[in-house]
């Protein structure tokens, strides 16, 4: 049997860098597979911009007939969801906006950005800090991530005080390339639907993901890296707070 796996990607523009990386990946995740039961073919579409989706999903879906997606960007997530929907083959968006992964044949994998909120604001304290620059990227799943980080520190009394709206890059590789394997996971087994809605965990390659039986949103658990001896290490394994260098 010939499975196709439609890859929508946006490499031009502003995002080229996070959206070539992204690609990078599936190809990494696809150039690894052995041994399988099926034959795969990966069809991607690079796009202009993450909001150019439609015609290359329409594309996709329609002539090229794939059988799942896997979508970089969060945008494009929200622009192919109904088309996945209807066409009834699942969908993986490397995003963290829970609303994309909330529809029988949408997933979403990254880490959500209450449990990213959480997380940080936790180490925050241990380290003391009451008051937060914020350097981001004007960007719907950023915003997400950014609301919610000011809601769970103001519930402490950490405030921001600067918001210069600069734009910087954030990656999800990790997460692009366990999405093409999970699915090839469910191809190989015979019912790629119920068998990724049925997961409850995978070993991923940032870590273990874990994820209630019947939803769509694979929750990644965030972790705090520090720098040591001009080396990241992962926060559990520092004994005391250290400053990046």
């Amino acid at each position: 049997m010939k499975v196709k796996i439609g890859v929508v990607v946006t490499t031009q523009g502003p995002a080229a860098l996070l959206g070539s990386s992204f690609l990078k990946a599936i190809r990494l995740a696809y150039e690894d597979l052995k041994d399988t039961a099926h034959r795969y073919d990966l069809v991607v579409e690079e796009i202009a911009g993450p909001d150019k989706a439609e015609p290359a999903i329409r594309k996709l879906i329609q002539t090229d007939k794939v059988n799942a997606l896997v979508v970089g960007f969060s945008i494009s997530g929200q622009i192919v969801k109904p088309y996945a929907e209807a066409a009834k083959i699942p969908l993986f968006c490397i995003c963290s906006v829970g609303s994309v992964g909330d529809q029988i044949f949408t997933f979403t994998i990254m880490p959500l950005a209450e449990d990213e909120a959480s997380q940080w604001i936790a180490e925050a304290r241990r380290r003391g800090i009451k008051r937060i620059a914020r350097l981001t990227q004007d960007y719907p799943s950023i915003d997400n991530h950014v609301r919610a980080l000011k809601e769970e520190g103001a519930k402490v009394g950490i405030e921001f005080v600067y918001d210069p709206g600069i734009r910087l890059a954030t990656h999800m590789m990790p997460y692009a390339y366990d999405s093409l394997k999970i699915l090839v996971q469910g191809f190989e087994r015979g019912d790629v639907l119920n068998h990724i809605r049925g997961m409850t965990e995978y070993d991923g390659t940032a870590g273990k993901i874990t994820k209630k039986a019947g939803t769509g949103n694979f929750r990644s658990a965030p972790a705090v890296w520090v720098i040591r001896n001009g080396r990241p290490v992962l926060g559990d394994s520092v004994v005391e707070p250290m400053e990046a260098k």
